[in-house]
């Protein structure tokens, strides 16, 4: 069955029953791993804007090793989101916290952040701008 969603959006594997881990567990080797909640990584490998997306912290999950098996058992992934659904949730991220937070390291769960002016520089490179002019033009008729 495929990874259900709502508004586009993937819902939160705690929100189907999955467990966020204790901090016991955390603390046991090999015990928990990050959720990509959009997957495979090779469907969002394709840009910059894609990769933000996926590794944004807001859609990381730590999961148990078993749970995290379970659910890739359980559910096809999730439809790919466009262009503008992301673009749109990195920006409310960004106009939220200042900084855009995305996982690095998938076992530590390190970050690396991304500035205002440095996603204005990726935004501009994928022309991301003059996506969003073109869809408010299409609003407008």
């Amino acid at each position: 069955m495929r990874y259900p969603t709502r508004n586009g959006l993937i819902i939160s594997p705690y929100e189907l029953g999955y467990l966020e881990p204790t901090e016991q567990q955390f603390n046991t080797r090999r015990r928990v791993t990050t959720h990509h909640g959009y997957w495979t990584g090779t469907s969002y490998h394709s840009n910059r804007l894609h990769s933000i997306f996926r590794n944004l912290v807001t859609n990381t999950y730590p999961l148990l090793v078993e749970e995290h098996q379970e659910l890739h058992e359980d559910y096809s992934a999730p439809p790919k989101p466009n262009d503008f659904l992301m673009q749109d949730v990195i920006e409310e991220y960004l106009a939220t916290n200042g900084v855009i937070d995305c996982i690095y390291e998938k076992r530590t769960r390190q970050t690396h952040q991304i500035t205002p002016d440095q996603w204005q520089n990726i935004r501009g490179g994928y022309g991301l701008q003059a996506m969003v002019s073109a869809r408010e033009s299409q609003l407008s008729i």
